[in-house]
């Protein structure tokens, strides 16, 4: 179970602004400055931190719920972690919304179940969306336009119907988290530059899947039922240094001009451990590099689905030389931190 103490919790509010901030606590027992989350959050605007006491909040379809979030809305971060803070829409109703593009969503250390999604989100300018637990909701997060900044990381995603996360058009890492039990682990839609990285991605219907652009890195990606990364090509794209391993197809490739696969370990795949699609532009595939699980060309080969096996797919597949053993990465690229991203934005 995630568990986030006090103390890297008010880190990461010291790091999302450089501006002094005042902390309004939320209490539903009267110790604090507000009873609801709803009416704290109306009260206050950014820099501001809504601290928000232990408590099952109820969230329903009135009473200022969905909670607005506007180019204003403060930090709203759980005092004790996400075991002991749960918002709960009972199947009925958001627990968050923006239709802002200047929005600001910036939501910590809560577990969010039962609602129809914990955040409608068709626009918004920065999200932080850090060290939740999302499960059991109709969907995940489903996240779009995000314009300038943004970071889903260190959140648990389990059984949220068709998506564990679902971007489109969003700009910023999605690392360290647990994602299973979901129909997709993580979802592009459509023209996302996203750096995925360093998760779990487990026990779900389809592991990734995105569109152009995308960096897929450092992530372990296994018993996922149909497919374990879904990737198209374009400039500077790159799954690099991942594990994928024992889902139905390890990697499908679509549009593979200027994707790079290098580094990976793709073996123990039920169908294929590297797949190509039909259509798109003619050239080969550079997959050199990768552990296969075997040195034997012909075993590799029987497991790489490409130009040779179907005649309208107009790419092969080129995989010597390979590597000898799991584990040989290749370096890494090269991204901006989170706290270097933020500064960009004060």
């Amino acid at each position: 179970m995630l568990r986030t103490s006090l103390l890297s919790l008010t880190l990461v509010v010291i790091l999302s602004t450089a501006l002094p901030a005042d902390v309004v606590y939320v209490d539903p027992y009267g110790g604090g400055d507000f009873y609801t989350i709803p009416a704290a959050v109306a009260a206050t605007s950014a820099p501001d931190t809504v601290l928000v006491a232990p408590c099952t909040y109820f969230v329903f379809s009135w009473a200022g719920w969905p909670v607005p979030l506007l180019s204003t809305a403060p930090v709203i971060m759980s005092e004790g972690g996400a075991d002991v803070t749960i918002l709960d829409g009972d199947g009925f109703a958001a627990a968050f919304e923006t239709f802002d593009e200047g929005a600001r969503i910036c939501i910590i250390g809560f577990t969010i179940t039962g609602t129809t999604t914990p955040v409608i989100c068709p626009t918004a300018n920065f999200v932080e969306f850090t060290d939740n637990i999302v499960t059991a909701n109709a969907t995940g997060l489903d996240i779009a336009n995000v314009m300038s900044a943004g970071l889903i990381a260190r959140n648990v995603f389990s059984y949220n119907g068709p998506f564990g996360i679902r971007i489109w058009h969003f700009w910023g890492p999605i690392e360290e988290n647990e994602i299973y039990g979901n129909g997709y682990g993580i979802k592009g839609t459509c023209c996302e530059t996203p750096l995925i990285r360093n998760n779990h991605i487990h026990d779900n219907n389809q592991g990734i899947s995105t569109g152009f652009y995308a960096t897929i890195e450092g992530n372990t990606v296994e018993y996922n039922g149909y497919r374990g990364i879904g990737a198209s090509g374009g400039s500077d794209s790159y799954v690099r240094n991942n594990i994928v391993r024992y889902n139905g197809t390890g990697l499908l490739l679509g549009y593979v001009t200027g994707i790079e696969v290098k580094g990976n370990d793709l073996c123990d795949n039920t169908t294929f451990d590297l797949e190509l699609a039909a259509g798109g532009s003619p050239g080969n595939v550079d997959a050199t590099m990768n552990w296969w699980g075997t040195t034997d060309p012909d075993v590799i080969s029987d497991h790489i689905w490409d130009c040779n096996d179907d005649p309208g797919i107009p790419n092969c597949v080129v995989f010597e030389p390979c590597c000898d053993a799991p584990g040989c990465p290749i370096t890494p690229v090269e991204s901006l931190t989170w706290g270097a991203i933020k500064g960009m934005y004060r």
